[in-house]
Formats: structure tokens, C-alpha cells, sequence
């Protein structure tokens, strides 16, 4: 069962999705292992048969220890704070609504939805009128550079998950289709 939150205020309705917790929990597990991996690297590194130096072992262990404990901190952050993931309301879709609590992808912009399959992973493609111009709003490069590869590849900008989110993949889709619908009437989605 999907779990998000529905809002009601006096003007207008609101949608919260968030974080899943399940797969914080699952990323917090394989975190775990690999940083106790990483440590058993360099504990035992002159044991183990990498060639016939420890060093890199030791450099492998310290790597999987940067990295992991990365994911381990990252992880914890999200299962404590579980991040809001996606607001869908009347003005229309609030893709990064920590950082960004203004950058809305509006309903008049976005022409219609459509989903694709990558490896058993399904994505919701926003595709929306004036790509170039969200593009060209971004301030963050890398973000940017990624906007520009998902219009390359796939027609637009955006794309969303629900593998990441407190929601199945069709309650998603459901979701945005029935909101086009509704703040856009001429739209079937």
C-alpha cells in the first residue's frame, strides 16, 4: 500500500511523497556491510593475497570505508529526517522540495506523462513544453549537464522514480495523471 500524505487547505490540495523508508533501510544495511568489508580490509589486509603488498588492501579497505560511510551517513540522515520527495499540488509539481521550495514544474508547462523501463526500473518522463527553458533556469551544473542528457535521451528534463519514494510506481503515474487531469482539463495525460 503506497503511503504518502494528502493535504487539504482552504485553496487547495496538497500531496507529500517521501522518502521510502524500506529502501533507506535496505542502502543502510549494504552500507554497513561493505564499511565493515572495508574495515576487515585494513585489519587483516596482510593476510589477504592482493598481490604481495598489504598497501592495497589497505588502500582498497580505506576506499570502501570513504565511500560506504558515505552511504552510511546519508542513509541514517534520510531514515531519521525522511525527506520529502515530491509535491504535487495546484501550482503543479515540486521536484526537489527541500532545496528548492519555489522551482515548481507547472501544470501549464508540462505537455504529458509517459513511462519507460531501464534494467527492471520504471521512470515517469515529465515531458513538458519548453525543456530549454527549465534547462537554462538551472544554476547547479552538474544538474544541468544531467537535465541536458535526460532531453538527449529521453525528450525531457525531468523524469521521477518511485523506487526512491513511499509509492509504487502506478500510484505515481496515477497520481500525476489524475492531477494533469484535473488542473488541466483539455489534458487526458
Amino acid at each position: 500500500m503506497d503511503n504518502w500524505q494528502f493535504q487539504k487547505t482552504d485553496d487547495m490540495e496538497r500531496i507529500e511523497i517521501y522518502s521510502s523508508r524500506k529502501r533507506v533501510t535496505l542502502h543502510l544495511i549494504i552500507s554497513l556491510f561493505f564499511v565493515a568489508v572495508g574495515l576487515y580490509f585494513i585489519l587483516f589486509g596482510s593476510t589477504l593475497s592482493l598481490g604481495k603488498s598489504p598497501v592495497m588492501a589497505h588502500g582498497i579497505g580505506i576506499l570502501v570505508i570513504l565511500f560506504f560511510g558515505l552511504g552510511l551517513f546519508v542513509s541514517l540522515k534520510n531514515l531519521f529526517g525522511n525527506p520529502l520527495m515530491l509535491v504535487i499540488d495546484r501550482k503543479g509539481l515540486l521536484l526537489d522540495p527541500k532545496h528548492h521550495p519555489e522551482d515548481y514544474v507547472r501544470w501549464g508547462d508540462i505537455d504529458h506523462f509517459s513511462e519507460i523501463q531501464i534494467e527492471g526500473e520504471y521512470f515517469v518522463i515529465i515531458h513538458v513544453h519548453d525543456p530549454d527553458r527549465y534547462i537554462e533556469q538551472e544554476t547547479n551544473a552538474i544538474k544541468k549537464e544531467l537535465m541536458k542528457f535526460n532531453l538527449q535521451n529521453y525528450d525531457s528534463p525531468f523524469n521521477l522514480t518511485a523506487s526512491s519514494m513511499d509509492i509504487k510506481h502506478q500510484g505515481l503515474l496515477e497520481l500525476l495523471r489524475k492531477g494533469l487531469h484535473r488542473y488541466q482539463p483539455n489534458k487526458v495525460g
